[in-house]
């Protein structure tokens, strides 16, 4: 049984401590092998469905840096203030976006461009619909849809299998279970080696629709970290998968570090509820007609 934590306890250290993990702000493609940081402590991590995400405003520089996690063939999920730069106050609109998937340790793949190998060169103008607007939306709101084309129809992610798309749940499990969370941020205030990666967490509960775990002394959340999923083992009597994803990451340790005050720093999600499913399939109805995500023990299939 999990344990709901009352926002009052938590507002002063969160208040000194952590923000939204933003995105990073990442340069040019030629630039970015410099601005692609990792998920600070945790190893390294490939083909799970977490994919880096970098979304632009006008023009071919400026991106933002954020992580998120492939769901179906045509659709992915981040945080909604990930699209703060480029859609302002907008909840919808086109973006230019770079999706790109890491096969191996260092080798990455563009899931956006229609040919090519390695990350992405070329920014597709893609339809994004999110929640919340603001650069620290409500954390029951913080969730976007990014899709692999326009709104209608489209194209599927490039070099992708239904293995890659990952199951949503809206059940938690039990408090101080592991739960395992990947993200493409920073491995520290001043940088990293721009490698997707995961780490490994005590579930800590939820918290007013979010989740939450906290940080130790070798391992945190960072900025480019947010939209990156959580995963958790979800077991009933009806269903038993090893790795769902409950949340996507929105707040997390400013300063990248693993304590303050010698206490561990609270780290925080969205958490996917039933609806947010709702939202997802309004969605599909347009980008995947036909295609809805299928309810079974609190998990959701949405491929």
């Amino acid at each position: 049984m999990t344990t709901r934590i009352s926002q009052s306890v938590l507002i002063g250290v969160i208040a000194l401590v952590i923000g939204v993990a933003g995105c990073d702000m990442a340069g040019d493609a030629a630039d970015q092998s410099a601005t692609e940081e990792p998920i600070f402590g945790g190893g390294v991590v490939n083909g799970m469905g977490a994919v880096e995400v970098l979304a632009y405003g006008s023009g071919t520089s400026g991106g933002a840096l954020c992580t998120g996690v492939l769901i179906s063939r045509r659709l992915l999920l981040t945080a909604a203030h990930c699209f703060e730069p480029a859609l302002g106050s907008a909840t919808m609109g086109t973006v230019n976006v770079d999706v790109n998937y890491p096969i191996t340790n260092s080798s990455w793949t563009c899931l956006t461009q229609t040919k090519g190998s390695g990350k992405c060169t070329k920014r597709l103008n893609t339809w994004v619909r999110r929640l919340s607007t603001g650069d620290q939306p409500d954390i029951a709101n913080d969730i976007a849809v990014v899709y692999r084309t326009n709104e209608f129809g489209g194209l599927p992610w490039r070099n992708t299998t239904t293995s890659d798309y990952q199951i949503l749940s809206t059940e938690v499990p039990p408090l101080n279970s592991t739960i395992m969370i990947h993200g493409d941020g920073k491995t520290s205030s001043s940088g990293g080696s721009g490698t997707m990666r995961f780490v490994d967490f005590p579930f800590g509960g939820t918290l007013n629709n979010g989740l939450l775990t906290w940080s130790d002394a070798s391992h945190a959340l960072c900025q480019g970290d947010s939209g990156g999923p959580w995963y958790a083992h979800i077991t009933n009597f009806l269903v038993d998968v090893p790795a769902a994803v409950i949340g996507l990451t929105q707040l997390v340790s400013a300063s990248c570090a693993g304590l303050f005050l010698d206490s561990p720093i609270p780290q925080m999600a969205h958490r996917i509820t039933t609806s947010d499913i709702d939202f997802i399939n309004t969605e599909l109805s347009f980008a995947d007609p036909g295609q809805r995500c299928v309810a079974g023990g609190g998990t959701y299939r949405c491929f």
